[in-house]
């Protein structure tokens, strides 16, 4: 076989042989591949990275260097192969196809014994294998399933070309050249009077070559080999962000013409109302390209998600598209929890999904943004202060020392034994393995991952709230105390006034900001060695804080 990618040319052949040229075949290299096997196809995506397959099972890597075996534990003769973007298809004897992801070769269920002798795919999910007795097989999913066509003839079939996922070509033996136009549901022969067995077939620029038998070469020519309309997706997913209900989103995908003729996207369409597209159509030139605004506008809050189809009436299989993106309620949309107690802590991990914590061991969570709430609360004699979601797990403080922690959603919920009685006001996390926890007494805890261990400050004033950062943390409180984690040890830092400070947030280890009584904030830009206050404009008391 013989394959050009680039500027280069592969052949391969039997007793182990693969060459390549670099000056249009004027010299052949040939490469060490420590194997005697013959080999009878190779596939590549670049002059860098390519398959040949051969007897014994045997599939080969190309690395740009070198030839390597890979494992396919089977010792089937591989006749043909097809290689595209990370995925590839290897088929021979006894009905194998083999798919390669991941680094693996997996065999794929064709329901027949016959032998494969070519396989090819026009994006990641459509392609052709062919082989003996007039066998096509098409797949729709990759390879993963293979649904057998009606050739109308039953001699061998060596190769397969295909144009588009509506126009295909394959010849084998006794002369034999079959055309489909309508995605493989018929297929009629060419009658092109060449009587030899045929082995190969390449189509390029409207042009069609057939190598065959006894030497001899062909070329033809058909309308439907420069007509066919072939276009690609800049890709095949997209997410459109987050969305608040009454507003809209846009994202956009860029259609380009890899065919030889005027492209028309007659028809789009979404199965989701929520996503729009615009324009509704285009004609592109061949080679050029357009971009289509896909515009979610939700009018529920949750996840929401389509599949938008681009499709034009020279082709079958439409381009698809999957879009995502998730609604929030509208700003400032006062929520129904469902209950009346006192709630003093909040935690999110997106738009839709967190936890609020309260007194009487109250916690409730949420999936929707929410919307709708569910307890997963613990014992009604803790005062819950604060929760913390982190890496799939929540941390809850509270009163009398509580501190516990819950790994499958709040179904159930551990508590960690401090060893101390005092209220925690606040936690903050690096990671499930560094964390700290505030409180009375000038109390502040260290979380190593496994338990709770008091670090010293010599203070005994309340702590109210706490932010860990990089490789520092810091600890805020009672009587304008600022207290920052250096080296292992709690330095106090002066913020230059006396109010109580509830809460502080930083966006790096330097620039940060302090919120306490009197609507206090302050703000530090060189790691809290010196602190400004700003005009908060309110005189009440600020006790939460987020950057």
């Amino acid at each position: 076989g013989i394959c050009l990618i680039g500027n280069a040319g592969f052949i391969t052949g039997l007793n182990g042989l693969i060459c390549v040229s670099y000056d249009g075949g004027l010299t052949w290299n040939p490469f060490t591949t420590n194997t005697s096997v013959h080999f009878y196809a190779s596939a590549f995506t670049s002059a860098s990275y390519g398959f040949a397959v051969g007897a014994g099972g045997t599939i080969c890597v190309y690395n740009g260097s070198s030839w390597q075996p890979q494992l396919t534990n089977t010792s089937v003769t591989f006749y043909g192969v097809y290689a595209l973007d990370n995925t590839a298809w290897a088929v021979g004897e006894g009905g194998t196809i083999c798919r390669y992801v991941n680094g693996v070769w997996t065999p794929q269920v064709t329901n027949t014994s016959i032998t494969f002798y070519d396989v090819a795919f026009v994006n990641r999910n459509f392609g052709y294998a062919v082989g003996a007795d007039g066998t096509i097989c098409r797949t729709r999913d990759g390879g993963l399933t293979w649904v057998p066509l009606v050739s109308g003839v039953n001699v061998r079939l060596r190769a397969i070309k295909i144009l588009s996922p509506r126009v295909a070509y394959c010849l084998g033996d006794d002369g034999v050249v079959l055309e489909t136009t309508d995605c493989g549901d018929t297929w009629t022969q060419i009658n092109l009077d060449l009587p030899l067995e045929l082995e190969a077939l390449e189509i390029v620029d409207g042009q069609g070559f057939i190598a065959g038998d006894l030497g001899e070469a062909y070329r033809f020519a058909k309308a439907e080999l420069s007509s066919y309309q072939l276009f690609s997706l800049s890709s095949d997913s997209l997410d459109a962000g987050i969305v608040s209900l009454g507003g809209d989103q846009s994202a956009s995908v860029t259609v380009t013409n890899d065919g030889p003729a005027p492209l028309d996207i007659s028809t789009i369409s979404s199965d989701n109302s929520d996503f729009a597209i615009s324009p509704a159509s285009g004609i592109i030139a061949p080679g050029g390209s357009q971009v289509f605004d896909i515009t979610f506008t939700p009018t529920v809050v949750g996840t929401a998600s389509a599949s938008i189809s681009f499709s034009h009436d020279g082709d079958c299989l439409p381009g698809l598209l999957s879009v995502n993106a998730n609604a929030i309620p509208a700003s400032y949309s006062v929520l129904n929890t469902g209950v009346n107690v006192r709630l003093t802590g909040v935690s999110f991990i997106d738009a839709l999904n967190g936890c609020v914590a309260g007194e009487g061991g109250t916690v409730l969570a949420t999936s929707d943004g929410g919307q709708s709430w569910t307890s997963v609360g613990i014992n009604p004699a803790i005062d819950l202060t604060g929760i913390k979601l982190v890496g799939g797990s929540a941390f809850l403080t509270g009163t009398n020392g509580h501190i516990c922690r819950s790994d499958d959603g709040g179904q159930s919920w551990v508590p960690f034994t401090t060893n101390t009685s005092v209220t925690f006001h606040a936690a903050s996390f690096l990671n499930l393995s560094h964390g700290w926890a505030v409180g009375g007494g000038g109390a502040i805890y260290y979380y190593n991952g496994v338990n709770w261990v008091q670090q010293t400050t010599n203070l005994s004033i309340t702590f109210y709230g706490v932010y860990a950062i990089g490789n520092t943390a810091y600890a805020v409180g009672a009587q304008g105390t600022v207290c920052k984690f250096v080296n292992g040890v709690w330095v106090p830092v002066n913020p230059g006034v006396s109010n109580t400070f509830y809460a502080c947030a930083f966006v790096n280890e330097n620039f940060g900001y302090i919120v306490g009584s009197g609507g206090i904030i302050c703000r530090t830009r060189n790691g809290g060695l010196t602190w400004e206050p700003l005009t908060s404009g309110v005189s009440v008391d600020l006790k939460a804080c987020k950057v």
